[in-house]
């Protein structure tokens, strides 16, 4: 049906959301925003209130925006809500962008298509339509928590491996680090963000830890908060040192005599000179363990420092203690 052909009833949109016609678009925003809250049909489950809320809400499609407000008040101040309105001549099938929620948009249509939710009042005026994401409700539930703050969308976390060496991890260190982060727009594009920040590393860092650097990451859209960079610590050790968890495993080298004879020795460690007695007749492979000499974290166990014999046998030998050796050979 042409709504040229219907009287409908007159709504006074700023009686609706409690404000003065000469309000300001903050006070007409700070209105909608404690009427929705109070009404929202998530929160308040009282007979009426979803009806009230949805009243606040078309009252807020048009007051809060500033084109479609205008238009409205060239009605006049004259009209009483309730009253019998008939829009004048040229008024239906204009098209505006309404919003949806605080401040998303949501297209609206011109044309006569009736849409649930809005009132034969607004649909005469602005030609009908409604919001393309099924109207404020399901906009507000995306991009708002339930006090009205925007949402938004999270940026993203970014996992980067970083190689320390054995000292950092042990004792902890402050570095100066360059990151090259790929940022996705919300239009589809990418680009390299580069960051240059300092990292603490914390006494006894563990191999496989991560260190969290909070909001260095993706920047959100929408106003959501930034993703974070997870540094996932990774050890870089001299050729005869290996860790196992919390154990560090030192390899040293001794002769093939001392080994049958036995000897002492001085170990280099990363936490220092370490001194071991070997027995005589000890294999090649004899381990000899630190009890809490390895990573030493605040939560869990301690682990040890590990030294692992290897026999050193030299490349060449003089025809004088070759002589020697065969001599050996024949008695053992």
């Amino acid at each position: 049906m042409n709504a040229y052909s219907l009287w409908v009833q007159y709504r006074d949109y700023y009686k609706t959301l409690g404000v003065e016609r000469s309000a300001s678009q903050h006070e007409i925003k700070k209105a909608f925003r404690k009427l929705s809250l109070k009404y929202h049909p998530d929160h308040n489950t009282d007979s009426g209130a979803e009806e009230r809320f949805k009243e606040i809400n078309e009252a807020y499609q048009v007051l809060g925006e500033p084109d479609a407000r205008q238009r409205y008040d060239q009605l006049g101040a004259g009209f009483r809500a309730g009253q019998d309105f008939r829009p004048p001549p040229g008024w239906q099938g204009v098209d505006f962008n309404f919003r949806s929620g605080f401040g998303g948009q949501s297209g609206f249509q011109g044309g006569n298509t009736s849409v649930s939710g809005f009132s034969d009042f607004f649909e005469s005026i602005f030609g009908g339509g409604g919001p393309r994401n099924q109207g404020f409700n399901a906009g507000y539930q995306n991009a708002y928590d339930h006090q009205g703050r925007p949402k938004g969308k999270r940026g993203e976390d970014h996992t980067i491996d970083l190689e320390l060496n054995l000292a950092d991890l042990l004792q902890g260190a402050i570095k100066t680090l360059n990151f090259r982060l790929p940022i996705h727009d919300p239009q589809g594009g990418r680009r390299v963000d580069v960051k240059r920040l300092e990292v603490k590393i914390p006494p006894e860092t563990t191999v496989g830890s991560r260190i969290r650097l909070k909001g260095q990451g993706s920047p959100g859209i929408g106003g959501g908060a930034a993703g974070d960079i997870l540094l996932n610590i990774q050890a870089k050790c001299p050729s005869n040192i290996t860790l196992d968890d919390r154990d560090i495993i030192v390899r040293h080298y001794v002769g093939v005599l001392d080994a049958i004879l036995g000897n002492e020795e001085y170990v280099e460690t990363p936490r220092g000179r370490i001194k071991i007695t070997i027995p005589a007749s000890t294999s090649g492979g004899k381990r000899f363990r630190f009890k809490g000499k390895g990573f030493a974290p605040k939560k869990g166990r301690a682990g040890n420092m590990i030294v692992e014999l290897m026999l050193h046998v030299p490349e060449s030998i003089s025809m004088e203690d070759r002589k020697t050796l065969e001599a050996m050979r024949e008695r053992f």
